[in-house]
Order: C-alpha cells, then structure tokens, then sequence
C-alpha cells in the first residue's frame, strides 16, 4: 500500500511550500529557528524521513538542535560514538543517515546540498528538541524565565 503524502502549505517569513503532514510542524519549526530546507519527504520507504539541504550550515545547526548537541566536546564524542556504530544518549544516531552531494558548476566553484534521512517514528522527538530550544531562544530574547 502505497503512503499518501497529504500535503500541507506551510508558510513562515518568505519561505512557503507544501510540506508532507507528518514533516509540516518540522519543517515549519526548522523555518522558525532559522534553518533553511530545500525539500523533505515523509515517505522513503515505509520507516523513513529525508530532508533535504541546499547549504552545509543548514544540516549541522538541524542535527544539533535536534540532538541537542552545542558543546564541542560532546560533539567529538557523539561523532566518535556515531562511527563507532553506538547509540549516544540512548538516541537512534546509528539509524540516522547523512549524504554529502557535491554540484559542480560551470564558472569552476563547487558547492554541496546534504540529504538526511531518519527514521519516521523520531519525528515527534524531533519536534519536541526544536520546540524546546525556541522556547529557550524566547527566554534568552526576552531577558530569562522570569522577566
């Protein structure tokens, strides 16, 4: 059986596409915290999601906020960890996918667009770590918890 997309438009500043329902509230919420998305799909497979990225900036600033990974050292160990094929913080890193694609263009410059995959059942998780950090980047804006 074949998984309908249901697509829905998202809208956020001057970025507006329709999104796959399960990845909208993502998407939306990637858009809100500054991070720029080319494409995404719910549907790779029946278990997987991909989003895909126009810039490298864009991907690493995704994958930290979702793992919540900001200090260098933890990032070190969390890749070291990742290579090791082991699973830091009881998260599903070794089920998370990350292609590289180089373009090459016809004035001699390179650039990169990055596809990450992840299983569908974390999207909620997901969510949730984003959620969490703009409510944090709320708090900072506006002077802490209590002003």
């Amino acid at each position: 059986m074949r998984e309908s997309h249901n697509p829905i438009l998202v809208s956020h500043g001057d970025m507006s596409a329709e999104i796959d329902e399960l990845l909208a509230p993502m998407i939306k919420l990637m858009w809100e915290l500054g991070i720029k998305t080319k494409e995404s799909c719910q549907g790779i497979g029946e278990n997987w999601a991909a989003i895909y990225f126009d810039e490298l900036e864009y991907p690493r600033t995704f994958l930290q906020m979702a793992f919540d990974i900001f200090d260098v050292e933890e990032h070190k160990i969390v890749l070291d960890m990742m290579n090791r094929g082991l699973s830091p913080f009881g998260l599903p890193f070794d089920k998370w996918k990350m292609w590289c694609h180089p373009r090459w263009h016809l004035d001699g410059s390179i650039t990169f667009s990055v596809t990450v995959e992840f299983p569908k059942s974390e999207i909620n998780n997901i969510v949730r770590r984003l959620e969490s950090v703009k409510l944090s980047k709320a708090r900072f804006r506006s002077g802490g918890p209590d002003q």
